[in-house]
């Protein structure tokens, strides 16, 4: 994009600064974000049903996967709060900086 190898030892800030595109992980964030409110506020019940959806029966040996909407519960109220479009919106810069 900018004409650079591995061999030339440039840091990937100084790549991010010449080709001034955002961080990818802030726009995934970002999207995550916009969907789970999206899937909150949604007037059909299976998305909030599967949201909300926790399995039953045995798990493999050693640290659980992580779900989708593990990083989201870590805020307290999320699934009340996304009711309301401002409030939701005011949270979002703090949840893409975590």
């Amino acid at each position: 994009m900018i004409g650079t190898t591995w061999k030339d030892k440039i840091t990937n800030k100084r790549v991010k600064d010449q080709t001034k595109l955002p961080d990818a992980l802030l726009l995934l964030k970002s999207a995550k974000w916009k969907w789970a409110g999206h899937v909150v506020r949604a007037s059909d019940n299976w998305a909030n049903i599967v949201t909300g959806w926790t399995p039953t029966g045995k798990r493999k040996r050693g640290r659980p996967k992580t779900k989708w909407v593990d990083d989201i519960r870590s805020l307290n109220n999320w699934m009340s709060s996304a009711q309301d479009r401002k409030k939701w919106s005011d949270q979002r810069e703090a949840f893409i900086q975590q």
